[in-house]
């Protein structure tokens, strides 16, 4: 038998019992018992939020808590907002906030975890030798990295976020691992400070450039270097993976750039042309081509498979300090002393417009992640933001005195670097949204996490929640 509550429509309210071949009408329309939901009772039981560094949160729900509910348990605890987070059940991220605690089959005992969203956080390397991960919508400095002895020139995240390298003018490249602080490995080797360090795409190689002449191929995992690159005849200046993580293409004061086997060490290509010091070079998304930027006033288009230069682009005054390929490939953008950028075509090499407001020269450019937009710093202490298609100025950050400046990896927000401080702001409003101080020293670098990845949240504490 089933009781059934009944409330008609001028609000009387009365029980009905309900035997398995009883039939009931509402307007005109047969009710059985199997179209008769049964509300299962109502449990209360303890949950457990783990955040970083071993920080726990005990809850008290129950079981028809909703997960938005959970989330607003944690921002009470960790002052994280509800927005950025994500609840983690073994490896299902409980994506829907409106489901309650037993759909997604949370019960006693359960444990879960709490990730921010990548968008919110970065890293920094300081010269006050220390690394820091924030959360960027709280402005919270959620960790820092103390073990190197001289000045960190980068911090990289890996591709899932797990770990993280530091570059540091000690000669040495360290590995943390981020939910713990721990130092995983101390890369030693190389002969004099360490300028940068990168992941492949797939997370499985580390390629390090330092100023004694040698990029150095190491194993994340194990420490190990796998190889040392040795053919430059001067300084390199950039060393990046391509897309795949097999080749691997240097920049060197030497007025080369030289394209390497990133698995034997062997050179496959010298990319010769170049009169004066090549500064940076880079893959294009397909890895068929690779992109120079050079002393020379120009920057130079080849072909990865060939060595060959297809395009030399030609039409700036001084020194080109920046080249990148869009997202697409389908265009370049380069930055340079002559206070101007361009974009151009990389098949034909024609320069398809130029960017002309800055009063002093360029230092850094770069595309949004969809190509829509890009950003260049200059030496007038401003920040523009500009349309490509039309090459229209859409926005002037002034007074920043930005060394460094990067877009989120949603383009709605930009990052901007000066002196000890890094400050977050809205693309369209210009509106600063969040100021993130803690570094003794100048800010030499600064990183977004990627949009795929979560890193774990913080806090230094372990509470009950009633």
């Amino acid at each position: 038998m089933v009781v059934i509550n009944v409330q008609t429509r001028n609000g009387d309210r009365f029980a009905l019992d309900m035997e398995p071949d009883d039939t009931l009408y509402v307007d005109s329309v047969v009710v059985t018992r199997s179209m008769i939901r049964i509300k299962k009772p109502i449990t209360y039981f303890k949950i457990f939020v783990h955040g970083m560094g071993g920080a726990m949160l005990i809850a008290d729900v129950k079981s028809d808590d909703l997960i938005r509910h959970v989330k607003h348990l944690v921002h009470e605890w960790s002052g994280i907002a509800p927005c950025v987070q994500r609840l983690v059940l073994d490896n299902l991220v409980l994506r829907d906030d409106c489901k309650s605690l037993e759909e997604y089959g949370i019960e006693e005992g359960s444990m879960l975890t709490v990730v921010v969203k990548a968008t919110d956080v970065m890293v920094t390397a300081s010269g006050d030798e220390t690394a820091k991960i924030w959360n960027v919508t709280t402005g919270e400095c959620i960790r820092t990295f103390v073990g190197h002895v001289n000045i960190v020139y980068s911090a990289v995240l890996s591709p899932d976020c797990s770990t993280m390298l530091t570059a540091s003018r000690d000669s040495t490249v360290k590995i943390w691992n981020i939910t713990s602080g721990e130092c995983i490995h101390t890369l030693t080797g190389h002969g004099g400070a360490v300028l940068s360090a990168r992941y492949s795409q797939d997370g499985l190689k580390v390629i390090t450039i330092a100023a004694d002449r040698t990029a150095k191929i190491w194993n994340p995992t194990t420490g190990e270097c796998m190889q040392t690159i040795m053919g430059q005849d001067r300084d390199i200046s950039s060393a990046i993976f391509s897309l795949d993580g097999s080749s691997v293409v240097t920049t060197s004061f030497d007025v080369t750039a030289k394209i390497w086997n990133a698995n034997n060490g062997q050179q496959l290509k010298i990319l010769t042309g170049h009169s004066l010091l090549v500064c940076g070079a880079i893959f294009s998304p397909d890895s068929s081509l690779v992109l120079t930027a050079s002393y020379d006033n120009t920057a130079k288009v080849w072909s990865a498979r060939s060595g060959g230069c297809l395009q030399t682009l030609a039409g700036h005054s001084n020194h080109v300090n920046v080249a990148l390929f869009s997202p697409d490939g389908s265009s370049v953008l380069t930055a340079s002393e002559d206070r101007t950028a361009k974009i151009w075509d990389p098949i034909n090499g024609e320069c398809i417009r130029t960017l002309t407001g800055h009063e002093d020269s360029l230092s850094i450019a770069a595309y949004s992640p969809d190509g829509s937009t890009a950003l260049t710093v200059s030496s007038d202490c401003t920040v523009k933001i500009w349309n490509v298609a039309s090459g229209e100025c859409m926005q002037t950050l002034s007074g920043c005195g930005a060394n460094f400046a990067a877009f989120s990896p949603d383009g709605s927000t930009i990052l901007t670097c000066s002196d000890q401080t890094c400050k977050v702001w809205n693309v369209t409003s210009l509106e600063c949204v969040q100021t993130l101080t803690g570094h003794d020293e100048i800010v030499w670098f600064a990183m977004f996490a990627a949009d795929s990845c979560s890193i774990l949240s913080p806090n230094q504490k372990c509470v009950d929640v009633f």
